[in-house]
């Protein structure tokens, strides 16, 4: 079963992109890795995790709505 976002413990790789961006996690030896795409279709600059709630935030920007700090509590499902 696929899970459905990272777990304490798991490696943590966070992709930002002009389209949005991406979580990509593992278990410590890294043989397979699972991914999440969030912030669809926002410009991402600069993201980071803390660790103290799980929380994403995300500097974006998009032409219709400026520059936005975004932050995300389920590891951007919401």
């Amino acid at each position: 079963m696929a899970k459905r976002s990272p777990e304490a413990g798991d490696v943590l790789l966070m992709v930002g992109t002009r389209k949005g961006s991406f979580l990509y996690w593992s278990d410590p030896d890294r043989k397979d890795w699972h991914r999440s795409m969030a912030h669809d279709g926002w410009m991402i600059h600069h993201m980071m995790h803390d660790p103290r709630d799980n929380s994403i935030y995300a500097a974006t920007n998009s032409d219709v709505f400026g520059a936005v700090v975004q932050r995300s509590s389920d590891f951007g499902a919401s």
